[in-house]
């Protein structure tokens, strides 16, 4: 059974702020994507809103507006929300390793 968040501990370093964002939940070795709502942003994790069904753990998280893609582990999930800690974070202004660049160009909005 899973528990609600709402009554947990803080336990992070910095807040994350709240946004209301379109991203796109990616994995790199399944050719599996998502859409999600982003509820909660900082530089270290994200709040997501997405399908219900049971995705595999530890996604690539693409934010569409801000042109960011993160490597991400899942910390925790509830219903259809889910925590994402970024373990590593890349701008697509060329930064990206070719694999991310080629995922980016594929997953953007035509």
């Amino acid at each position: 059974m899973e528990t609600s968040r709402s009554n947990a501990p803080e336990r992070r370093k910095r807040p994350r702020q709240k946004v209301l964002l379109t991203g796109k939940l990616a994995y790199l070795g399944g050719n599996v994507t998502a859409d999600c709502s982003i509820r909660n942003l900082s530089d270290e994790g994200a709040m997501v809103v997405g399908p219900q069904v049971h995705l595999p753990d530890d996604p690539f998280l693409i934010v569409l507006k801000y042109g960011a893609l993160h490597e991400a582990r899942t910390a925790w999930r509830d219903g259809e929300r889910c925590g994402l800690a970024f373990t590593k974070s890349w701008r697509f202004s060329g930064d990206a390793p070719a694999p991310m660049r080629r995922l980016w160009r594929a997953l953007l909005p035509h």
